[in-house]
């Protein structure tokens, strides 16, 4: 279990990083294991709250959202409009798993600490989740800092 803090313990780890502590959880609260004191208990659903905050965070709700096309549609926004709108929002938010999955592959759970390299990644963001071209150059630098990386090993 994750230390116990006001800020989430999970914020700013690897996508695998993430699975790997969902998947140890629910493999805990699916085995019946010793009786935990009421403490215990607050503590372990305190933890899970913040790991489930962080894994929705990576799931897309668009969907579901308020400004939905089909509410968009129903308000009077033309079809093809709020369906353009709805594609543009879902490539931006396709570009933003494949760089935030890049970044980890690169620069692996170090990301977090390496300061120059976290600077780099997000200096690349902004043009990543813009344009297909933008993901493409990001992708381009981050394979190079990732052979930078290999070499040094």
């Amino acid at each position: 279990m994750a230390t116990q803090s006001k800020s989430n313990p999970y914020r700013g780890l690897s996508r695998r990083t993430l699975y790997d502590a969902a998947q140890k959880r629910a493999g805990e609260l699916m085995q019946p294991g010793p009786k935990r004191t009421a403490k215990e208990r607050a503590a372990l659903a305190l933890d899970t709250a913040h790991l489930l905050l962080v894994l929705a965070g990576h799931v897309d709700t668009k969907e579901f959202a308020s400004q939905s096309p089909r509410k968009s549609i129903r308000e009077g926004k033309p079809l093809a409009e709020a369906f353009a709108e709805l594609h543009s929002k879902l490539a931006s938010s396709t570009r933003y798993a494949v760089f935030v999955d890049a970044a980890d592959a690169a620069l692996g759970e170090e990301r977090q600490r390496s300061v120059a390299d976290s600077a780099m990644v997000h200096s690349l963001y902004h043009a990543a989740v813009a344009s297909d071209e933008g993901l493409v150059d990001a992708l381009a630098k981050l394979q190079e800092l990732h052979e930078r990386r290999r070499r040094k090993r």
